[in-house]
Parts: C-alpha cells; structure tokens; sequence
C-alpha cells in the first residue's frame, strides 16, 4: 500500500519447465484472487498430457523459506543478469551487479 496503492504486478522468471510454470502460476493467481489452492490439490487430467505432475506440490512443502537480508542468493549471477542489471538499474538510480 506505501509505494503503489494497494496495487501490484506479479512477474515470473526463467528457467521453468511448463509443467512447473503453469503450477506456480495456478498457485499465484489463486492467491492474488484471495482463495489459495491447497497443495494436494490433483492436476486436471487435460493438463496431464504424457508426463505431467499428478498435483499441484508434487507433495512437497508450500511453505517458503525464510530470507535473510544481506545473504547473497548466489555468488555469481548469470551474464545476462548481470549484462540487464547494468542497462537498466542505473535508469531507476540503483547500483548494478
């Protein structure tokens, strides 16, 4: 509410498969929309196709980790991370990789 009224826009990253993709996408929506899906929860069979995850979770945790400011997330982000962070951080008066 103090930077944007009460308004946000949720982005995701790289790297997924699009079996995990839609999953974590299915579990954000649901949460913006206020209803949260729970983690058992079984995958629509015509989102199976041949090699799909039978849930949801995958039967794993849900619960997110805890984050420590000032921890790294890791040593030595990707080129193109860094090559993107140097272009457009200074735009927005923050300090590159």
């Amino acid at each position: 509410d103090r930077h944007a009224g009460g308004h946000w826009v949720a982005v995701g990253g790289g790297g997924y498969d699009l079996d995990s993709t839609a999953r974590a996408w299915t579990h954000l929506v649901a949460t913006v929309a206020g209803d949260d899906v729970p983690p058992a929860t079984r995958t629509p069979q015509g989102w199976l196709g041949d090699r799909g995850s039978a849930t949801l979770s995958d039967g794993r945790s849900t619960e997110l980790e805890a984050f420590e400011p000032g921890v790294p997330l890791h040593a030595w982000p990707d080129p193109p991370v860094v090559a993107t962070s140097r272009k457009v951080f200074p735009h927005w008066g923050l300090d590159p990789w």
